[in-house]
């Protein structure tokens, strides 16, 4: 398995090889090359054998395989509102953490474009409901002390919310839009790999990007009868 602790082994071992491959070559070439043995051969493909399986995990690394993953879908309902020519929309955007790392999430929106015509209309943006993390407050009853979850302010400490791998959270908001037109809605959400990961992504750019990574779903709502 690849892991930082297998990785410096490895890094070890090969280092081992080297000098131990270098220091018979040396001895070799000082006698005679009919010296040169299956020894060699051995210690020579087991070097080459470690770099071919570290560039491949390299070029695994740089093209994104080991980064945090996350799957984002959309769930839309329609209904009648109690305004004439109006309907309610509910959004909900349903998350699902992958296998690698895990993400604080920044922010989560959704907008809705309807279509009056031939020219789109944008709503303002909304915020889903649900994706920052709360405060809390110590809370006494008797002789025992608890906390309790303070739902009207944000986390001023740990204000992220993490989603850790096998994860799943959704998040809704609501529009009212009109009637008969048909309405196109996209969810878009920014979040934070593992610290490490979003400075190496830099490095990669040469310091231009920020590290966040950004997941967007859309789909389409139809007016209904």
């Amino acid at each position: 398995m690849w892991t930082d602790d297998g990785t410096a082994l490895d890094i070890l071992t090969a280092a081992r090889h080297i000098r131990e491959f270098t220091a018979s070559l040396t001895r070799a070439q000082s006698e005679s090359p009919a010296s040169m043995t299956w020894e060699h051969g051995k210690a020579l493909a087991e070097i080459v054998a470690l770099v071919c399986t570290g560039g491949f995990f390299f070029c695994k690394f740089c093209l994104g395989y080991f980064f945090a993953n996350l799957s984002l879908g959309i769930s839309i309902e329609r209904k009648h509102s109690n305004q004439p020519g109006r309907d309610y929309l509910s959004v909900t955007a349903k998350l699902e953490k992958g296998d690698r790392g895990s993400i604080q999430i920044h922010d989560a929106q959704a907008r809705v474009l309807h279509l009056p015509g031939s020219f789109a209309q944008e709503l303002d943006p909304v915020a889903l409901q649900g994706f920052e993390r709360l405060s809390n407050k110590p809370e006494t009853e008797g002789d025992f002390e608890r906390r309790t979850i303070n739902g009207s302010k944000r986390s001023e400490t740990s204000p992220f919310l993490r989603l850790t791998p096998g994860e799943n959270a959704e998040f809704s908001c609501l529009f009212e839009v009109p009637r008969n037109e048909a309405c196109i809605v996209e969810v878009a959400i920014l979040g934070n790999e593992q610290w490490w990961v979003s400075q190496i992504k830099k490095w990669r750019s040469l310091g231009r990007k920020s590290g966040m990574g950004q997941w967007r779903s859309s789909s389409v709502s139809l007016p209904i009868s």
